[in-house]
């Protein structure tokens, strides 16, 4: 004899039907879990890290290019006054 599984849970043998329970949380236990927190830190060092590298190399062809262009307009000065003074400024 074939029982149906909608009548053997519910009908024939109510004690084995036990219907799914959510985890529901209180109020008090709202927040993050102290290992959460430190994933979430673990996973930012790395990611800063890897980044640190690059960050710095861009500053540096960042301060190469601000000097370059600060000698430029020096150089465009000098050779102005010289043009317009007809002397080497300084002497």
């Amino acid at each position: 004899m074939k029982i149906p599984t909608t009548i053997f849970h519910t009908q024939t043998l109510p004690f084995l039907y036990r219907p799914e329970k959510r985890a529901i949380r209180r109020s008090s236990e709202r927040g993050f879990t102290l290992v959460e927190i430190i994933g979430a830190l673990l996973i930012m060092t790395i990611l800063m890290a890897a980044m640190s590298e690059a960050v710095v190399s861009r500053v540096r062809v960042a301060q190469q290019h601000a000097e370059i262009a600060e000698m430029q307009s020096i150089e465009r000065g000098f050779f102005r006054s010289i043009q317009q003074n007809k002397a080497i400024p300084g002497l």
